[in-house]
């Protein structure tokens, strides 16, 4: 059994005013679920409208997992494929964070070469 596993086919607004029309995901992939369960701990997926921008640099972002608000935030301006690639990537910064392997000593490059070859053996193993 799987520990990534999506939750519910309903869809439910946000109540913040700035994310109202960004849980609605019809017309994208299957996979992309309101909400995924990874070990136990729920994990809202929110598809922005707009780019995402990364908070001091201003890089464009594909996507953003927040630890603080149990979040992933999709670039809705991806193409899907694109788009499920990067859930896969997020998820498994949410699985890094859920094992406690943010808590070590690994720098954020070794961070993301970890969530990004894992996504890519998830969307090469399973589509």
């Amino acid at each position: 059994m799987s520990r990534l596993s999506p939750r519910g086919n309903h869809k439910k607004r946000s109540r913040s005013a700035n994310l109202k029309n960004d849980t609605d995901l019809s017309g994208y992939p299957s996979l992309l679920k309101p909400h995924w369960i990874v070990f136990g701990q729920k994990i809202k997926v929110v598809i922005s409208p707009t780019e995402v921008i990364e908070e001091g640099t201003g890089r464009i972002l594909a996507g953003n997992y927040s630890y603080l608000d149990k979040r992933i935030t999709l670039n809705g301006t991806l193409p899907p494929e694109e788009m499920v690639r990067t859930l896969y990537h997020e998820l498994s910064h949410a699985l890094l964070n859920r094992v406690g392997l943010v808590q070590t000593d690994m720098t954020k490059d070794q961070h993301e070469l970890i969530c990004e070859n894992f996504s890519n053996w998830i969307f090469e193993t399973f589509g």
